[in-house]
C-alpha cells in the first residue's frame, strides 16, 4: 500500500522547474515519512500570472494519494 501510494503521489507532482521571462520557480516535496499528506501544484494562467495550489490532504497510504488526485482534477491544474 505504501509503495503504491508513493508511486501515485510522485505521478501527481508538477515539473520541478518552471522558467519563463517572468518566473523562475523550483519546487520540491520533502516527505516527513514514506508518504506525505502535502500536495502542491502550479500553473501559468498568463505569461504574467502564476497560480499556486497548496493543500494538506492528511493521512497516509493510497487514500491520501487519491485525494490529492481529486484535488488536482478539481483545480484543473493538470
Amino acid at each position: 500500500d505504501i509503495d503504491l501510494g508513493q508511486q501515485v503521489q510522485q505521478s501527481f507532482l508538477p515539473p520541478s522547474q518552471l522558467r519563463t521571462e517572468n518566473f523562475n520557480l523550483e519546487a520540491r516535496l520533502f516527505a516527513g515519512g514514506d508518504l506525505s499528506g502535502d500536495y502542491f501544484d502550479y500553473a501559468l494562467l498568463t505569461p504574467q500570472r502564476l497560480v499556486l495550489f497548496l493543500a494538506d490532504v492528511s493521512g497516509h497510504g493510497i487514500a491520501s494519494a487519491l485525494l490529492a488526485n481529486r484535488l488536482k482534477a478539481f483545480a484543473k491544474l493538470s
